[in-house]
């Protein structure tokens, strides 16, 4: 696990530093989709500098980043010929200094050619950039494209599915726009996983299964074979249960399917027991409150610990504060406390 510190003077921006680390610990391409002027940009040279100590230099010489036109070339992202070592040197080699960046940034991706797009493609899925026979291979540690808006031809479905992590960059809400004046540095803290702490991250699979289902018809296969991992590691970056996790992938990955997963992610016996447990209020009885209380213990005690462990913590939360709402739950606390003190009492008694 990597603790990263990020220093910024950029303003409400806290999410999408979120978003870009979640793209690293991954290893996904992201998509920053938001008008001109939100500090797309700006954002991702912010990230990639941290990594460098805020070596101006160090982070430039790390950093790639290419504005899309009807002047761009292919050559532009998949290399030229080195003509200076084909003339003196007569030797044939590609010179690409996208291979060399450790963080790249495609601006306005939808204004890319297909001849563009294509090698995209082969950087963002093989990391690599293919030249006949040759392959020259990439060293990105974060791939991001961005642009203004997600096209609606259905042609350029398959290219915008390459880029599993979508995220809609919002304008700053109006009542912060006066802290951008301060120019204060804002210092954001978040853990990074590593690829043990993704395999080592508990996962419940039948809120997965349910997830999938809910979302199929919007996802390719692709897309949901990343799934677990970028709801793993949601969990550790944004530190949350794991149905806020699911919540969150959904959000990132295909947001038009969010109505109603928060009902399909919990199973009939965890409805049931959060009835129970809010059936509690109506209870009068001290006895029959007693034989409640056990027999909802005992059902929390058949969940997984290890799977199920953010539901186990739900439950408890919620009849904690069924528990201390409800005045006959108070009345058997007191007789368990003036018991305890009976015995505490004859303990002293005892060993005098």
């Amino acid at each position: 696990m990597q603790k990263r510190v990020i220093k910024t003077k950029l303003v409400g921006k806290e999410e999408l530093f979120r978003v870009i680390a979640l793209s690293e610990a991954t290893g996904l391409p992201i998509l920053l989709v938001g008008e001109p002027g939100v500090a797309k940009s700006q954002t991702l040279i912010d990230y990639a500098s941290a990594m460098y100590n805020y070596d101006k230099q160090k982070a430039k010489e790390n950093l790639f980043i290419l504005q899309l036109g009807d002047s761009t070339r292919g050559s532009d992202i998949a290399g030229k010929v080195d003509m200076k070592e084909l003339l003196i040197n007569k030797q044939y080699k590609i010179c690409a200094p996208i291979s060399k960046k450790e963080y790249i940034l495609i601006d306005e991706v939808d204004k890319g050619s297909s001849g563009v797009r294509n090698n995209m493609l082969s950087l963002m899925r093989e990391k690599a950039l293919m030249h006949g026979d040759e392959i020259i291979r990439c060293n990105w540690k974060l791939f991001a494209g961005s642009c203004n808006e997600i096209t609606a031809d259905a042609s350029d479905k398959p290219f915008w599915d390459r880029f599993v992590i979508k995220h809609k960059v919002e304008r700053i809400v109006s009542k912060d726009l006066s802290s951008i004046w301060d120019e204060k540095e804002i210092t954001l803290e978040f853990n990074i996983p590593e690829k043990q702490d993704l395999k080592d991250e508990p996962l419940n699979l039948r809120k997965m299964d349910a997830f999938v289902k809910h979302i199929y018809a919007g996802l390719s296969d692709r897309t949901a074979s990343y799934l677990p991992k970028v709801t793993k590691a949601i969990k550790i970056i944004w530190q949350v249960s794991e149905n806020e996790a699911i919540m969150k992938c959904c959000e990132l990955v295909c947001p038009s399917f969010m109505v109603g997963l928060d009902k399909v992610l919990e199973d009939p016996k965890t409805i049931a027991l959060k009835s129970k447990i809010a059936g509690i209020n109506g209870i009068n009885d001290v006895d029959y409150m007693s034989l409640t209380l056990s027999d909802i213990e005992k059902e929390i005690a058949t969940y997984d610990p290890k799977s199920e462990a953010d539901t186990i913590k739900e439950l408890r939360k919620l009849l904690k504060k069924t528990v201390s709402a409800s005045p006959v739950c108070k009345q058997i606390l007191e007789q368990a406390k003036l018991q305890q003190q009976s015995l505490n009492k004859l303990a002293i008694e005892i060993d005098n």
